[in-house]
């Protein structure tokens, strides 16, 4: 069975970029091992503030942000990058912990030897384990579009909460940006 190029790098991106422990008896805590490594704040905050821009045309599209100062919708678009890479990254994890756990313990451990620097191959896998990796990035685009629907109806009373009690003072008016976080979208 021969892997495709994407699928080899997504393998050799995962054996060579992470470093911890020798693996433990416990495949659950490999797994979180594996998904903490791969699925960052840091990470995900990159790609989020990549696509800011996109985000705010979007955001202006289906919110009224009338009223509010161009500083205090900047300071709301980082802080909504800021909670969403945060919520996303919590539940990519989870949902990656359960794919990863599809994959026989045996495969696991495989996995964590390879972080560790073991060159691994197809050969290392069972046929399950094969299975599970080639399907990552399939599952991957998915659960993030998923996840990412999820967190945007739920984030919103969590970004309220956040801009009504104003750390820091970040916001010049914040009662003008909870004013339009409450109304519902266009």
């Amino acid at each position: 069975m021969k892997m495709t190029f994407p699928k080899i790098l997504l393998l050799v991106t995962i054996c060579t970029t992470l470093t911890f422990a020798a693996a433990s008896a416990d495949p659950e805590e490999d797994v979180d091992l594996i998904t903490r490594s791969l699925i960052t704040e840091a990470s995900y905050f990159a790609v989020m503030s990549a696509k800011k821009a996109e985000i705010s045309r979007e955001m202006r599209k289906r919110i009224d942000f009338s009223g509010v100062s161009e500083s205090d919708f900047d300071t709301f678009m980082e802080l909504f990058v800021e909670e969403t890479a945060r919520s996303m990254v919590v539940g990519l994890r989870k949902a990656f912990q359960m794919k990863l756990l599809e994959m026989p313990p045996a495969d696991i451990a495989t996995m964590v030897s390879c972080m560790q620097g073991k060159k691994c191959t197809e050969d290392d896998y069972s046929a399950e384990g094969i299975e599970v990796i080639r399907d990552l990035p399939r599952f991957g685009k998915v659960e993030g579009e998923r996840i990412g629907r999820v967190v945007g109806v739920a984030i919103s009373p969590e970004l309220i909460e956040i801009v009504r009690s104003n750390p820091g003072n970040r916001f010049e008016n914040p009662a003008a940006v909870v004013q339009v976080l409450s109304n519902p979208l266009r």
